[in-house]
């Protein structure tokens, strides 16, 4: 879906000005990971106009907001209660 590629083209691009040594493999092992997750903050988004009907801006549903922040997690090995506190 275009919304989908637009949306993972701006991620990443965030993630390799943040990190020069990233790769597409990482955004393959983000996505095939299950102990990986990505959770991101996004800017508002632009209410509709008050004229919905208006064809010449047909694209306006279709943008994404900006985004913020991203934070990446990754859930590793087994640890007691005992040793998080």
């Amino acid at each position: 879906h275009r919304l989908s590629e637009s949306f993972l083209q701006k991620l990443w691009s965030l993630y390799t000005s943040a990190h020069y040594k990233n790769t597409p493999n990482d955004l393959q092992m983000l996505s095939d990971a299950p102990a990986h997750n990505v959770f991101v903050l996004l800017g508002p988004t632009a209410e509709s106009s008050s004229n919905n009907n208006n064809k010449n801006n047909s694209n306006e549903g279709d943008q994404l907001p900006d985004i913020l922040a991203i934070v990446q997690t990754s859930l590793e090995g087994k640890l007691s209660r005992k040793t998080i506190q």
